[in-house]
């Protein structure tokens, strides 16, 4: 009789649930921080190593807040009091925290970071620790300042290339067959309207809004003739 194969080989050494959540941890591109109720690090995965560049024993060895580690100061050189971040307010607070802060690597110089801190709960509803998801987002800062530095210098071009614009000239009113006063727009556009045909054809104003109607009562021209 042939022994069924054993579940840790079929399954590639992943069936213990604590292999699992290792194997995800490892290979996640988030950096995860596990926080303990003093605000301490107690665990970090591979990508929060890379992210801050400091190892986990090193985090573990100088048994303080991750926050004196790691975003102790902010970029104008003022110090950043633990009380003041607001990833640290998602323990007490009881609730999960979103927004974008400015972290310090361990070499020194800092960089832009998107984080949610959410707190962890016991099975009677306390809280007792917070999940850090960090990730990097110097390229996305740095694409967007490109994008807002290109369209600075396109409008800046065209405030420079562009011509002056005028009104286009508008005859005097005329009655349509309601009665009501239309402005018309005269069909020869000065010359320097961007778009202007001085033979009158086409569209000589193609991004103008349509002319308003200026309406009067039957009444008040009966009364005006």
């Amino acid at each position: 009789m042939t022994e069924p194969p054993d579940a840790d080989a079929a399954t590639g050494g992943l069936a213990s649930p604590d292999r699992r959540l290792q194997a995800v941890l490892d290979n996640a591109s988030l950096a995860i921080f596990l926080m303990d109720d003093r605000q301490h690090c107690i665990y970090m995965n591979a990508a929060a190593e890379q992210l801050t560049g400091y190892t986990l024993g090193e985090i573990l060895a100088a048994d303080r807040p991750l926050h004196d580690i790691v975003h102790h100061t902010r970029p104008d050189g003022r110090p950043f009091p633990l009380a003041e971040c607001a990833i640290d307010r998602a323990f007490p607070e009881h609730n999960q925290m979103r927004g974008e802060e400015m972290f310090v690597h361990r070499e020194g110089h800092f960089y832009p970071v998107a984080f949610c801190a959410s707190p962890v709960r016991n099975d009677a509803s306390q809280t007792i620790g917070t999940v850090i998801e960090v990730r990097d987002i110097t390229r996305e800062r740095r694409a967007e300042a490109m994008r807002r530095a290109l369209v600075d210098e396109l409008d800046q071009r065209r405030g420079v290339h562009d011509p002056p614009r005028r009104h286009p000239r508008v005859t005097a009113p005329l009655p349509d067959q309601n009665g009501n006063k239309v402005a018309l727009f005269s069909p020869r556009a000065s010359h320097d309207t961007p778009g202007a045909n001085p033979e009158g054809g086409g569209n000589p104003w193609p991004s103008a809004r349509p002319p308003s109607t200026i309406s009067t009562t039957a009444a008040s021209r009966t009364s005006s003739t």
